[in-house]
């Protein structure tokens, strides 16, 4: 799953969000890693599913359609929505006001996480991890089977010709 690994530093304390919520007693921000997903707001005369699309290929360039609502729930305090895109074509390079931003203080990375990732990275929000790591841990299961079911067929044929007939195509010799 791509996500955009972040860190983020204040000049001051007092203007953190996240040095307050975590009541950080010094004056300076530390600075702070965590992990997000592409996205951002609905402008104007647009659907929520619209602007999904339209923050996906703002800030990585790529294009897709969306599958399915994965999951409602909030972020930074705000109604959201997360959906799970299908069909991705190209190449992610960050774009938009991300890469425009992006500095020493406030850096974005484009970055492909498994499931094992999500917590260390701090994949904000929290509450999204969970159902992220079972979506991701089903679609892993159906490539093994999917693979495991290959083999066996691999391994009950007797050339490869069996291969292609069972997809329509057959050496011009046995038509």
């Amino acid at each position: 799953m791509l996500v955009i690994k972040r860190y983020l530093r204040h000049e001051s304390a007092d203007l953190c969000v996240m040095c307050d919520d975590a009541r950080w007693p010094g004056l300076n921000c530390r600075g702070h890693q965590y992990a997000v997903l592409p996205g951002g707001h609905v402008e104007a005369g647009e659907t929520i599913e619209e602007a999904a699309l339209r923050e996906l290929r703002e800030e990585t360039t790529l294009e897709a359609r969306i599958d399915r609502l994965l999951w409602t729930g909030l972020h930074n305090g705000r109604p959201a929505e997360y959906f799970l895109m299908a069909d991705v074509v190209g190449t992610p390079v960050l774009s938009g006001p991300e890469a425009e931003a992006h500095s020493e203080n406030n850096s974005f990375e484009l970055l492909w996480a498994g499931p094992d990732m999500l917590e260390p990275l701090g994949l904000h929000p929290a509450d999204l991890v969970p159902h992220l790591t079972k979506l991701l841990a089903k679609e892993q299961a159906q490539v093994v089977h999917s693979a495991m079911r290959l083999r066996k067929a691999a391994a009950a044929a007797s050339s490869p010709t069996v291969w292609m007939e069972s997809a329509g195509w057959r050496p011009h010799n046995q038509r």
